[in-house]
């Protein structure tokens, strides 16, 4: 039971580590002043790029799908199902 105690007492330890170690460490061993991070260039802009012609495209094919599927009939809603059933007032 206490070997399963301090292995557990280690696993939270160390993961806590891994969780923080990126965020404390701005100094090496030797106390030299770590480069910092690097930065993509235009990173905006290539998402950008990607998602604008993506949304695009997916929208173009969804929109064409649906004309197709109501073109053949292969999932229209049927003529009946369009008569409105308040209109009884008797």
């Amino acid at each position: 039971m206490h070997r399963l105690l301090v292995s557990s007492a280690l696993l939270v330890r160390n993961s806590y580590n891994l969780l923080t170690q990126n965020r404390t460490k701005v100094f090496e061993k030797s106390g030299a002043i770590r480069d910092p991070p690097h930065q993509t260039f235009l990173a905006l802009i290539k998402v950008f790029s990607v998602v604008i012609p993506g949304l695009t495209m997916g929208g173009y094919i969804g929109k064409n799908f649906a004309w197709f599927l109501d073109e053949y009939h292969l999932f229209s809603p049927a003529d009946d199902d369009d008569r409105d059933d308040d209109d009884d007032d008797d």
